[in-house]
């Protein structure tokens, strides 16, 4: 697309002086400059990406709650939500209600490039589940940002580019501000920590500042890694995708080699 012009017609119920508004806008390809590979070993499923109808796409900034937050841009517009699954796609091993019977819930978090951990949490609790309510813990940090990402892991890739792994388990990062960590390398694992939703998940943004406050999401490609057919067994795997997109409802799994991954 070169170029997008909408016109808006405004008009009161009734009839009355009609108004009209013109706004064009010209979409730049953004080319990232990392090459990522899948933050999760999987199969899982990309449960929200970035699509019309996603949530990350219509996050309200002028909303009290993000006001209050301190957000003037939408940090997570290219924002992904992985969730391991079971062979036959199954999220659960048992009642959604109970994290722990989730796929996701513990499931390996790793670096999808080289970079600097610019930010890190390990100690927020999980959330849980109460009569139907997502509750979280009586202990729930006032930092904003540890109230959005819970556990978290904030890398440096150069470039302004930053990735982000949010909701992870209490005691399961074991890097730290300053550390330097490699492509695959373990930084979490999955949790139910901070602002998240009844589905346990792994958040994945791409974002060009070291904080969610001020930040703008970038679109992001990955390399090494297949689409999935369901249930798992023989010729479910597709080929190798050396960089691609992927989209809501894709399954997917890494396929890095070792060179890029550490346990």
């Amino acid at each position: 697309l070169d170029r997008l012009r909408y016109e808006f017609i405004l008009e009161p119920p009734g009839g009355g002086t009609r108004r009209t508004a013109t706004l064009e806008l010209r979409p730049i390809r953004y080319q990232p400059r990392v090459r990522l590979i899948l933050p999760v070993d999987g199969p899982a499923i990309v449960y929200d990406g970035h699509e019309f109808y996603s949530h990350h796409r219509r996050i309200l900034v002028t909303s009290p709650r993000a006001t209050e937050r301190g957000f003037t841009t939408n940090p997570v517009r290219y924002a992904y939500d992985f969730a391991p699954v079971g062979p036959n796609g199954e999220l659960a091993r048992g009642p959604l209600t109970e994290p722990q019977n989730w796929h996701a819930y513990g499931a390996i978090v790793r670096a999808p490039a080289a970079g600097r951990v610019v930010s890190a949490a390990n100690g927020v609790a999980d959330n849980k589940i109460v009569n139907g309510e997502l509750t979280p813990p009586s202990d729930f940090p006032n930092d904003p940002q540890l109230q959005s990402l819970g556990n978290h892991v904030i890398i440096d890739h150069g470039n302004r580019e930053y990735s982000l792994l949010a909701h992870l388990l209490a005691g399961t990062v074991p890097v730290g501000e300053g550390d330097s960590v490699r492509p695959g390398q373990v930084v979490g694992k999955i949790g139910f920590s901070g602002d998240t939703g009844f589905h346990v998940h792994l958040h994945y943004n791409l974002v060009n500042g070291t904080t969610l406050r001020g930040s703008e999401g970038l679109p992001s490609y990955f390399t090494r890694f297949r689409r999935v057919r369901l249930p798992l067994g023989a010729g479910a795997r597709g080929p190798v995708v050396a960089r691609g997109r992927i989209d809501t409802g894709d399954i997917v799994e890494s396929a890095a080699g070792a060179s890029t991954r550490s346990p």
